[in-house]
């Protein structure tokens, strides 16, 4: 569980990343 929760706050990260990208 610990691993599948590590790889969402990986995901969020990079699409967070992506998105302030694309905003700024």
């Amino acid at each position: 569980m610990a691993e599948t929760i590590g790889r969402i706050r990986e995901m969020l990260s990079l699409f967070d990343g992506a998105v302030k990208r694309n905003i700024g």
